[in-house]
């Protein structure tokens, strides 16, 4: 899955150039998979691309309440609040670090394995 900044503070248009690239298990009804992130054996990968910084590479977890980003290695790296309904081009993607103003994303790209 791969989406863009559509707004987020000091961007209210949008970033196009910002992208977020994750692999994910989806299920039939395109909503993300918890019992394929439980069971599976590899961890869902993400990257996050910005023109100012260097890529950062993290991964998707889920919380007992939410699923999330965890930005870097380990337990104790920050958790990036994920909010995401059903997962096809055009739908929007809420990212909240703590502290932060929330950032939305749009969905452009969806490919199957």
């Amino acid at each position: 899955m791969i989406m863009v900044l559509a707004q987020a503070d000091g961007y209210p248009e949008g970033r196009p150039e910002e992208r977020l690239e994750m692999r994910v298990c989806l299920t039939q009804q395109g909503t993300l998979d918890d019992d394929a992130w439980a069971f599976g054996p590899d961890p869902w990968r993400a990257v996050r691309v910005r023109p100012d910084l260097p890529q950062q590479a993290g991964e998707v977890v889920r919380t007992a309440a939410c699923w999330a980003l965890r930005d870097g290695e380990g337990d104790d790296a920050p958790l990036t609040t994920l909010s995401v309904g059903l997962v096809r081009p055009g739908e929007i993607v809420t990212l909240t670090d703590p502290g932060a103003e929330p950032a939305q994303f749009r969905i452009v790209s969806v490919e199957v394995d």
